[in-house]
């Protein structure tokens, strides 16, 4: 299968803001090993363009004197395979291939995209009606990682659940989703409750407030 995706994503307020527009074309193709098993393979090109703007930004020194300017950053490169059968499924990935670079500012220090590697598992039990989710996923991109495990439960076209994202040494966080399915439509909301740390780990959180929590559709 084929397909072409973009994105658009503001962080920040009217003043300071890192607003990232990507453009990816994926590819995927399927094999199968057994009567209800499978391994789909992956691949991702992208490109990415970013505007950040950071001029009002109060804390402790070293804080870094940004300015609103573009970053063009050249094409990335994805790749991952996922085996699942009825029941079970593991996957991995890796991003930024390329490890494209951008500069925020000649004094931002910001040199480049730290390689990514993911890790994911689950499993399906069914109980009469009801369908259960236990889920894993775990990365590591440069000096962060991220565990987040989960569990969600299906009764007919309807999907809850929720997983703790334990993040370090950043913001951990709760997940709430909830999810309609009909046939090849599905719609999903989902919101992340932050539960800890601040915008930059290792300042006082005098200085910076927590991360508000986020909504997604």
């Amino acid at each position: 299968s084929i397909g072409l995706m973009s994105t658009y994503n503001v962080l920040g307020d009217d003043v300071n803001t890192l607003a990232t527009t990507s453009i990816s074309a994926l590819y995927a193709y399927e094999l199968k090993l057994g009567a209800t098993s499978y391994l789909r393979l992956g691949l991702n090109c992208s490109f990415t363009y970013a505007t950040a703007g950071l001029v009002e930004l109060v804390g402790p020194p070293p804080l870094p004197p940004w300015d609103i300017e573009p970053i063009a950053q050249s094409p990335n490169l994805g790749t991952g395979a996922l085996f699942y059968t009825n029941g079970f499924y593991v996957g991995t990935a890796v991003y930024n291939i390329i490890q494209s670079k951008g500069d925020f500012s000649s004094n931002s220090g910001y040199s480049s995209t730290d390689k990514r590697i993911d890790f994911q598992t689950g499993g399906f039990i069914n109980i009469n009606k009801f369908r259960i989710n236990p889920n894993l996923m775990c990365w590591r991109q440069g000096s962060y990682t991220q565990i987040l495990p989960g569990l969600n439960l299906s009764y007919g076209m309807f999907t809850i659940g929720s997983s703790y994202r334990y993040a370090f040494p950043n913001v951990s966080s709760v997940n709430y989703i909830f999810g309609i399915s009909k046939g090849i439509f599905k719609l999903c909301y989902s919101y992340d409750q932050t539960m800890s740390g601040a915008i930059f780990p290792g300042y006082p959180n005098p200085y910076f407030k927590a991360i508000a929590g986020s909504h997604e559709l």
